[in-house]
């Protein structure tokens, strides 16, 4: 694991503290875990208050395949959008936990469950024009 070097002047003494990245100590200042430069600070943080908190956002990509026609979607898809109409094939509801982003890009687009998986409650789903649907195989035989 990776730490920051945190250095704090208190009464003219130099304090040296290593603190694991991105876990952030705030003593008036505030150190980046990506830059490890100090920013301004707000005078009504006094010495006493000392905050753990973490310094970044979750980030992530995601797969994003684009169709203009039928399709069954796989396990590598993640986010699936339509520029025409089409049917989008969902895999066997297993309860693995897969999820599904399907949009419609000016188009419509049926949402189908394998055999006798619900998708919702229902046989089928359909969304058209410009929405989306997140669908996510919460266990054997549906999709929620």
């Amino acid at each position: 694991m990776t730490t920051i070097p945190i250095i704090i002047e208190i009464n003219e003494e130099i304090i040296t503290i290593e603190i694991p990245n991105p876990i952030l100590v705030e003593i008036g200042y505030e150190f980046s875990p990506f830059t490890q430069q100090k920013s301004n600070w707000d005078s009504s943080f006094g010495v006493t208050e000392i905050l753990n908190k973490p310094t970044t956002t979750a980030s992530f990509k995601q797969a994003v395949r684009t169709v203009s026609s039928n399709t069954v979607l796989t396990l590598d898809d993640e986010i699936v959008v339509f520029t025409s109409n089409g049917n989008a094939q969902l895999p066997v509801s297993t309860g693995s936990g897969k999820t599904y982003r399907i949009i419609a890009r000016n188009s419509t687009v049926m949402i189908l469950p394998d055999g006798l998986d619900t998708t919702k409650g229902e046989s089928y789903q359909t969304i058209s024009g410009n929405e989306d649907l997140i669908i996510s195989d919460t266990e054997i035989g549906i999709w929620e």
